[in-house]
């Protein structure tokens, strides 16, 4: 019974964390273009939803197979406005559209708000750089988690009155989702382990 009751108050507190990262504004991650596995997107929102409670603003991983003819800073632009987003936020939007021969296909960063103060041209083209180097290797959940620990350092800097713009730039890293990709794995071979015995 109590192992029953436990899980049932993980599954609560899952779904309870999800409520609050969707219910106050637009979804964080829209894979359209299906890049991430379902467990990859799960991780990401979560990330993306502690910078939006940290900062009161919204970070956004938007992926597309089509932009339907207009290029990737209009479709990345409306996107972000369109949504239901915070004032203050910042969207990176893949392209994956191979119309037009393929001209629009690659990355692009729209900001918003006091976004635009946090990240310059100048930034935005170190962080698409990090980016970049996972995505030519098709390490799209790397490149999307290098992305939330970047905008956390630029966003952290720009709140402390003085924003990156050339000069030093914050080391990239690996994605601390990384460790909470581990703990998601162990929870779930310990739910798995917790219904095999309670179905016992």
């Amino acid at each position: 019974m109590r192992k029953m009751f436990f899980l049932i108050s993980v599954l609560l507190i899952t779904v309870f964390t999800a409520f609050q990262v969707f219910a106050s504004g637009g979804s964080l991650v829209v894979d359209n273009a299906d890049l991430l596995t379902d467990e990859e997107e799960t991780i990401l929102t979560s990330d993306l939803g502690k910078l939006r409670e940290k900062y009161s603003v919204d970070v956004v991983v938007v992926t597309t197979d089509t932009t339907d003819g207009i290029s990737s800073m209009t479709y990345a632009d409306n996107f972000y406005d369109q949504n239901g987003y915070s004032p203050d936020g910042v969207l990176l939007l893949i392209n994956m559209d191979t119309d037009n021969g393929g001209a629009d296909r690659g990355w692009w960063i729209s900001t918003a708000g006091s976004a635009i103060t946090a990240f310059t041209d100048d930034g935005i083209a170190y962080i698409g750089g990090q980016v970049s180097a996972y995505l030519s290797e098709g390490e799209y959940f790397e490149a999307f988690s290098q992305f939330a620990y970047l905008s956390d350092r630029f966003i952290d800097r720009s709140e402390s009155g003085d924003p990156y713009d050339g000069g030093t730039y914050p080391e990239p890293e690996k994605s601390p989702a990384w460790g909470l990709y581990a703990v998601i794995a162990v929870i779930a071979g310990v739910l798995a382990g917790l219904i095999v015995t309670s179905s016992q």
